[in-house]
């Protein structure tokens, strides 16, 4: 009989170790969601709901708006948005942490009273909202408070605060033009070498030379003309009212990009080799660009387009390939 109550308070005693065990792991789960909830910057935040960015300084306040798949910026002018930048802000923000929070505090003592920046992110539902001072003495995060918020001061990483110190060239996009590749059907390129006066069509899957010769144009060359005018890379962006300054008063350099249902064009200017650039403007852009140099040196002469491959054919569609050799 004494043996059977050593093993029912041996199996009693084994059964509240797991108990308290699991109780205690259950414990440190909630406690370790409630932390990572207060130090989550902002709450059920997802970057794709976002519709709107705005960012306020003392000196200068951008807006921009996610219109259809492209985003736009609308203040402090009217530009399509840089994607880069636009998708670096939203994976900062929506995944923010707290570095270190602090209570009871009194905002005054971190700039929080009259916070210099803030920045918001709008959805359908809700906007997201931070306000934030300067830097901690170390430079690695900066003071932020969310708003209604009287006592809690967020040091939150440095880079969340650089985001509000961006210049408007930093929001603008860079290219030249706006499109798809696979909406492009026709090229003509009209520039000054006599050499580089052509027009190529697409046809399927290849790339042609239609004038001043039928020939087969070279599709990786064709590709990298259109990375150009997407993702040139533009230095700087200047008023139109210089065109006569740059050369692009009355331009009779050009090329010309055809899609189903439009037309674009990209004018070229004047040299600078002092700043290894060119100026040029086009029909997607309202201003005057300063451009890499290599953009426009980038177009390939008639000869050095044409493909002189003895069989075309797509590399990632072959399956096999044969050598026979004669007797």
């Amino acid at each position: 009989m004494k043996g059977k109550q050593i093993i029912v308070a041996f199996i009693i005693l084994v059964l509240l170790s797991i108990y308290l065990y699991f109780g205690e792991i259950k414990k440190r789960q909630k406690q370790e969601i409630e932390k990572n909830k207060e130090e989550t910057i902002y709450q059920d935040f997802k970057k794709d709901d976002v519709t709107e960015i705005v960012i306020k300084t003392k000196d200068e306040k951008f807006v921009c708006k996610k219109v259809g798949n492209d985003w736009m910026l609308e203040e402090p002018v009217k530009d399509y948005a840089d994607d880069g930048t636009i998708g670096s802000i939203l994976d900062r923000h929506s995944t923010a942490k707290a570095d270190r929070i602090i209570k009871e505090a009194k905002l005054a003592d971190y700039g929080l009273d009259k916070p210099e920046v803030y920045i918001e992110f709008i959805t359908k539902d809700k906007t997201y909202t931070l306000n934030m001072a300067g830097y901690t003495p170390t430079g690695e995060s900066a003071y932020a408070v969310k708003p209604g918020d009287t006592s809690t001061v967020y040091l939150v990483p440095k880079h969340m605060r650089l985001d509000c110190e961006k210049e408007t060239k930093d929001f603008r996009y860079k290219g030249l033009l706006k499109f798809t590749d696979d909406k492009v059907t026709e090229i003509i390129v009209n520039l000054n070498d006599k050499d580089k006066k052509y027009k190529l069509k697409k046809q399927g899957e290849w790339w042609y030379i239609v004038s001043p010769v039928s020939k087969t144009a070279k599709n990786e060359r064709v590709s990298t003309y259109l990375s150009y005018f997407k993702n040139t890379g533009i230095k700087n962006f200047i008023d139109v009212k210089d065109a006569v300054k740059y050369g692009l008063s009355n331009p009779a350099e050009y090329i010309e990009v055809h899609l189903d249902k439009d037309v674009k064009k990209i004018y070229f200017g004047k040299e600078e080799k002092s700043k290894d650039s060119r100026y040029a403007k086009s029909t997607d852009r309202n201003d005057l660009a300063e451009i890499p140099a290599y953009i426009y040196n980038g177009i390939s002469k008639l000869d050095e387009i044409t493909n002189k491959q003895l069989f075309l054919f797509m590399q990632d569609k072959v399956e096999k390939i044969s050598v026979k050799y004669g007797d």
